[in-house]
């Protein structure tokens, strides 16, 4: 192993060690910041995310209704031409679907509501 042989060169040694500490706890600072940002910026997009995901999961929900809605309003509208045609009416049969189709918009519009008051306070929370 060398070793320095004069004052010279034992101090020129001692700085090279000192830079070579500082230039480590530099590059120890540095990458310590990179990963600070980079796990901020992460935790962000994650939050974007769950915050997209709950408004996707709340359109399907609705989509999903709206839906189901106009299956029944099909199945009713068939039903009441199918009873014009024979010239009877059933009426338990019409008023049942009628009240499915009463309740689903009940439901349409909770769920709506829901979802106007959920992304109003997204607006205030995020100016």
């Amino acid at each position: 192993m060398w070793r320095p042989q004069s004052k010279e060169a034992l101090i020129r040694e001692m700085r090279i060690r000192e830079w070579r500490s500082k230039a480590w706890q530099q590059s120890v600072r540095a990458v310590g910041v990179a990963l600070r940002v980079a796990f901020s910026a992460l935790c962000r997009a994650w939050s974007w995310l769950v915050g997209r995901s709950s408004v996707t999961a709340r359109e399907v929900e609705m989509r999903a209704l709206v839906s189901k809605r106009h299956d029944l309003i099909l199945r009713l509208g068939e039903v009441v031409y199918q009873l014009h045609r024979q010239g009877a009416t059933d009426s338990d049969q019409i008023k049942t679907l009628c009240q499915a189709i009463e309740d689903l918009d009940r439901t349409l519009d909770e769920k709506e509501s829901v979802s106007r008051t959920a992304s109003e306070s997204e607006k205030t929370d995020n100016p």
